[in-house]
């Protein structure tokens, strides 16, 4: 098996898309940063104008190229692995089913065209939210239960990934993504909003923060997509996760405290949480543990210090 030191020596190029996105940049850029991997970024039209910042930061490395459904025609190397980071809906503000529909379901058809077009592994990002509250880890066989519109949507896509790549004998992995923070985050994400408005002295309205969930640094789950995609797989399904339980309060309050942060700004149980307001979300990692070696292993104390020097840097600039 190759372990994440060879895989970056590897001379390869991939395919994917979503690179604007959090999870998607990070990716990305560690492998421009890291690696001679080719990158071409797949692209069909803007879906958030807003992260385009992140698409300028990647330009400067010779190894990416920007790509859509035309320019991938003169693409005339072998591809080792398509990867799908993209998806609508996330962002509790994107509602528009329609573009659920296509940013999701058709989108991913057509990643998956272009994975069988290449003869390469497909990679496919799914999600947490298509789950429902466990008193248990959650293993990849535990059957959807979506409770958001965006939830349903993920579930339908995997199901649907599934079934097509198998039709199509394309080889390919579903990642089950939980919580994912670090830095390079923007919009109106936890930590990025917990940053500005603590940074202004402000008070911040929050829930009660009871919610029990699964929070993963971005960088480990770099890692665990590059081991999947460079090496054979035994399952089709993994989850990408801690498997740690940490209270939503808590992850706050650690944020406030690394930060050196005023804590008293923190209001919690001031505002209530209509959507994803799932009491326990834990995934249980153990089959990519032992099929790959792979662990979370950055602690909160050094993810949280990351993010927020990433921040500082950022309006320093």
């Amino acid at each position: 098996m190759l372990d994440l030191k060879k895989i970056l020596h590897e001379d390869a190029s991939i395919i994917v898309s979503g690179s604007t996105g959090f999870i998607g940049f990070n990716f990305v850029d560690f492998i421009l940063s890291n690696s001679k991997i080719k990158v071409y970024a797949y692209r069909e039209k803007e879906i958030n104008i807003a992260n385009n910042f992140r698409l300028v930061e990647l330009k400067k490395y010779k190894n990416f190229s920007l790509i859509n459904n035309e320019t991938i025609k003169i693409i005339n190397k072998p591809i080792k692995l398509v990867i799908n980071f993209a998806s609508y809906g996330v962002d509790l503000r994107q509602k528009d089913t329609s573009m659920m529909l296509e940013g999701n379901i058709n989108f991913s058809l057509k990643m998956i065209d272009i994975a069988k077009k290449f003869n390469a592994k497909y990679i496919h990002t799914s999600s947490c939210y298509e789950y429902n509250d466990s008193k248990n880890k959650i293993k990849e066989e535990t059957l959807p239960e979506p409770k958001s519109l965006y939830g349903a949507f993920k579930a339908a896509t995997s199901i649907i990934v599934e079934h097509v790549c198998l039709h199509k004998k394309i080889d390919f992995v579903i990642l089950y993504l939980f919580g994912v923070y670090g830095p390079n985050e923007s919009g109106e994400k936890i930590l990025p909003d917990l940053f500005n408005t603590l940074t202004k002295k402000n008070n911040i309205e929050l829930t009660d923060g009871n919610q029990i969930r699964d929070y993963t640094f971005i960088t480990d789950i770099v890692k665990a997509y590059l081991l999947i995609g460079f090496n054979k797989n035994k399952k089709s399904k993994y989850n990408v996760c801690s498997s740690q339980e940490i209270s939503i309060k808590d992850f706050i309050t650690k944020f406030a405290q690394i930060g050196n942060f005023d804590s008293s700004l923190l209001k919690f149980g001031v505002k209530k949480m209509n959507e994803n307001n799932f009491k326990k979300v834990i995934g249980d990692n153990s089959n990519i543990s032992e099929e790959f070696g792979w662990q979370a292993s950055v602690s909160f104390e050094e993810g949280m210090q990351l993010v927020i020097d990433d921040f500082k840097r950022k309006i320093n600039v």
